[in-house]
């Protein structure tokens, strides 16, 4: 089995902590330069986590690539929607002929898809 997963930055944003960021709406720190700019920085994060977890999809399809897995940044951060997210299918492998789940599944989700290339039975 062979496994090719792309890099994206990982450990870079904090996952979904909700109370993380109702305390920053209420503090007005998002009208801030600083909140201003880490707004941008997440867009173009999660807008390329996107892209590139959608592209897998497609890649895998067109270059016989039977089987992915959803990966979570793998750290103390990784919140319980992802936990979740990366033991479905079969413990977290999903065959690309089968439903494939949407990724991201929230702002700043730093999981990713890996291809599992080769024979490989899970």
């Amino acid at each position: 089995m062979i496994t090719s997963k792309l890099a994206l930055g990982m450990g870079h944003r904090c996952t979904c902590s909700e109370q993380h960021i109702l305390e920053a709406a209420t503090s007005g720190f998002w009208n801030t330069p600083n909140g201003i700019l880490q707004s941008i920085d997440g867009l173009s994060q999660d807008f390329m986590f996107k892209t590139v977890n959608n592209s897998f999809k497609i890649v895998a399809s067109t270059n016989n690539v039977s089987w992915m897995r959803w990966v979570t940044a793998e750290d103390d951060r990784v919140c319980n929607r992802c936990i979740k997210a990366s033991q479905g299918g079969t413990n977290g492998y999903y065959k690309v002929s089968w439903f494939m789940p949407k990724m991201p599944i929230h702002q700043g989700d730093r999981c990713q898809w890996e291809l599992i290339l080769g024979e490989f039975t899970p």
